[in-house]
């Protein structure tokens, strides 16, 4: 997708969400296309993932999120955007290399390199994830287990790119990357295993996703 194209994407989903577009634009210090939109992946499913810089959010926040039906709109205040804790998260790995800049440029988030503290932080959520799946397990229909088991199937390839400080890909990239795996099992097991997860647990969801 060429720049042309991610600025009429990220102004058709903006007008559709309800904005101005004029007005979002003049308000921001960047505006960049993300997610499997920016690598032409997307799907008649998939939202349209922004991530937003502006000077400063109201109440001081740090960054807020906007979901619509066919948008995902994070923004961060320009601070934030520039600080350690946001350059070693997940998010700033995959926009560093796979984001597309609608306005502004990289400046520093080039420098964006996974924490430790992500990834400690993104194994606390794979285990949570995965005891309140199990836990549930019983009482969901076909459709929410098989959308629950993709969410934590994907997470736990996040963490294994995240750990192997390789920048974070989109979902569908990462779907594609899953059908080639050789020994799978062993594959989501052993990142389960450095998420402190129980054995029984680890051997339910294999079984599951296998």
């Amino acid at each position: 997708m060429d720049l042309f194209e991610a600025q009429d994407l990220c102004e058709h989903a903006i007008v559709r969400a309800g904005f101005d577009y004029t007005d979002f634009e003049q308000d921001s210090y960047q505006i960049i296309l993300f997610g499997s939109a920016a690598r032409g992946m997307a799907s008649s499913e998939s939202d349209v993932d922004i991530l937003r810089v502006v000077d400063q959010l109201k109440d001081g926040a740090d960054k807020t999120r906007v979901q619509t039906d066919g948008l995902d709109l994070i923004t961060l205040s320009k601070s934030y955007f520039s600080s350690k804790e946001w350059l070693g998260g997940e998010l700033a790995s995959h926009v560093s290399v796979y984001g597309l800049w609608v306005k502004g440029d990289k400046g520093s988030v080039s420098f964006a390199r996974v924490s430790q503290e992500a990834i400690a932080t993104k194994k606390r959520i794979i285990k949570s994830r995965l005891q309140s799946f199990l836990y549930n397990l019983d009482k969901l229909n076909r459709y929410y287990v098989l959308s629950n088991m993709r969410k934590i199937r994907l997470d736990c390839q996040r963490l294994d790119q995240m750990i192997s400080n390789i920048p974070v890909m989109c979902s569908p990239e990462l779907d594609q990357l899953w059908k080639s795996l050789d020994q799978s099992d062993l594959y989501i097991s052993t990142i389960l295993e450095s998420c402190d997860v129980e054995v029984t647990s680890i051997e339910k969801f294999v079984n599951l996703l296998t």
